[in-house]
């Protein structure tokens, strides 16, 4: 641009040169008559000069505002290529420095967007996994199908699903996911938010461990006694009725001894199902030990006890359990007192049980009177 810049000013220099030139001859032909120079020529150059000068200027000033027009333009459209990079930098670094996953598929399912923490927490390289479908990701199909159906039905889910490691290693995720839309308004894939929770999940199994019976998956001894503790001051400070009823199975040891620990573990099993179908949330239901359970019951009188009680007994009764074993259970029953404390409550509840079993079994036993 600056040679053809150059070549235009020493074109126009020699022109006005010319046309100087032809009007100091056209002067002197004036000035001196007898010289044979022709007048007339010399003043059909001078207005031609003049006229093809003008019409240089005029084009040369065109030149010029268009170039100065392209210029800006250019300009203009480099100012927002730079905007525009500059911007899609900025949300490169905001994704990338979040701590959670950022993880986007298109409308095949294939991902296009996998920052730097899901790199790290999923062992892929950017190269490895981009356009690659998501359901890599996902350790069973039924976790793909229950997201692509909620995003079908609302446009997002929530919730958490078992994902898997380059190496084939689970791990579990807390997903937050939201469809995409386009310019038209129509869905073009999703974007979802992902949290690491396997550390969480492995407390909860700890917790579950310490809390749980491992083979009726009910509450354990310990966090019965804890439970109780707390349900004996809410019930002393708001003076509400609170039940504690304790049960075993009649002659567990002959099914044991006749069908095999494997058969009586599955009776277990299926009595503690029969005992929760039948008792709401707000009661605690713990396997005290062997064949022996309790059933803590807040807000809940003498009389309502003995009739839920009466309810399991004949559930239990008419229940066909593995191997064809039939089974019969004996109840005792108590209330709380003022001046309870935990033993003083479980044992008598125990005392009553130890009297339906020595009244013949298969009946519900209620406490002594104070």
């Amino acid at each position: 641009m600056t040679n053809r810049n150059l070549l235009r000013d020493l074109t126009l220099l020699l022109l006005s040169g010319t046309i100087l030139l032809s009007a100091y001859e056209a002067g002197k032909s004036l000035l001196h008559p007898h010289v044979p120079s022709p007048q007339s020529r010399q003043i059909v150059i001078i207005v031609s000069g003049l006229v093809t000068l003008a019409t240089a200027f005029i084009n040369q000033r065109r030149q010029d505002r268009l170039t100065a027009a392209l210029s800006a333009e250019v300009d203009r459209h480099t100012q927002a290529e730079n905007a525009a990079r500059t911007a899609l930098q900025y949300a490169r670094n905001l994704i990338d420095s979040s701590l959670e996953m950022i993880i986007a598929v298109d409308g095949n399912r294939r991902i296009v967007e996998f920052n730097r923490k899901a790199c790290e927490l999923f062992d892929y390289e950017p190269g490895d996994i981009l356009g690659k479908p998501v359901d890599i990701l996902y350790d069973r199909p039924d976790d793909s199908s229950k997201i692509e159906e909620a995003m079908a039905r609302n446009g997002s889910f929530a919730g958490e699903v078992t994902t898997r490691h380059k190496d084939g290693t689970r791990f579990g995720c807390f997903l937050s996911a939201s469809r995409l839309l386009d310019s038209k308004g129509q869905p073009c894939g999703y974007v979802g938010i992902s949290r690491d929770i396997s550390e969480r999940k492995a407390m909860e199994a700890l917790q579950r461990a310490a809390t749980t019976d491992r083979l009726t998956g009910i509450c354990n001894r310990y966090q019965f006694e804890e439970s109780l503790k707390d349900e004996m001051e809410r019930s002393k400070r708001y003076q509400t009725p609170l039940s504690l009823l304790m049960f075993d199975i009649d002659h567990f040891k002959e099914v044991n001894d006749a069908h095999g620990h494997l058969v009586g573990d599955e009776v277990l099993k299926t009595l503690t199902q029969i005992v929760q179908d039948r008792i709401r949330k707000s009661d605690c239901f713990c396997r005290w030990g062997g064949e022996e359970f309790c059933i803590l019951a807040p807000q809940t009188t003498r009389e309502q006890a003995v009739v839920g009680m009466e309810k399991i007994r004949n559930l239990v009764a008419d229940h066909h359990f593995p191997e064809g074993v039939r089974l019969t259970i004996s109840g005792g029953l108590t209330m709380l007192r003022a001046d309870d404390t935990n033993e003083h409550l479980i044992k008598r509840a125990d005392d009553a049980l130890y009297r339906a079993k020595a009244k013949g079994r298969n009946r519900i036993e209620c406490e002594s009177e104070a």
